[in-house]
């Protein structure tokens, strides 16, 4: 150190004890030979190991109930919310098949064209369609829904 700093200016060298910090295995000390300490050393560093792969395990099964957790709330949020939109496209079926009961009087009696009945008829029909899909995505959401709390293993093409 001394030839490496020896040229250089304005550099001080201090001898300083540092001391080493050590942790040994309980019981190590007891064992006279050895291959004792180390068989001693080996099943300690075997259950540090063990302990961290238990801790890493219940990490893990905390992670996947989490997620399970978000999983079945998410699509619970869904469901509400797809019954929702069930329920007004139901009130649009309604609405639209008033407004066709209306359209074809008037038609009945002169006050309304037959286009008007035409586009009250597909009105009425782009509803009912509407009904039918909001009824498909209710019934999905309802299933994984179902999957997702444990009630169905698998999904139809799903493994």
């Amino acid at each position: 150190i001394q030839r490496v700093f020896g040229a250089a200016a304005e550099v001080k060298l201090e001898g300083r004890v540092i001391p080493v910090v050590r942790t040994r295995a309980a019981g190590i000390s007891n064992e006279a030979s050895i291959a004792a300490k180390i068989a001693v050393w080996a099943r300690l560093a075997e259950a540090k190991t063990r302990a961290s792969e238990m801790r890493m395990a219940e990490n893990q099964a905390m992670q996947v109930a989490n997620d399970i957790r978000k999983e079945v709330d998410q699509e619970y949020r869904d469901a509400i919310q797809k019954k929702r939109n069930l329920e007004v496209a139901k009130k649009q079926i309604e609405l639209a098949s008033k407004n066709h009961e209306m359209v074809s009087r008037q038609y009945e009696v002169g006050v309304a064209t037959s286009l008007d009945v035409l586009n009250a008829a597909t009105e009425l029909a782009t509803k009912r369609r509407q009904s039918v899909m909001e009824k498909l995505a209710y019934d999905l959401t309802v299933i994984r829904l179902r999957k997702a709390v444990g009630l169905i293993q698998e999904m139809a093409g799903q493994k």
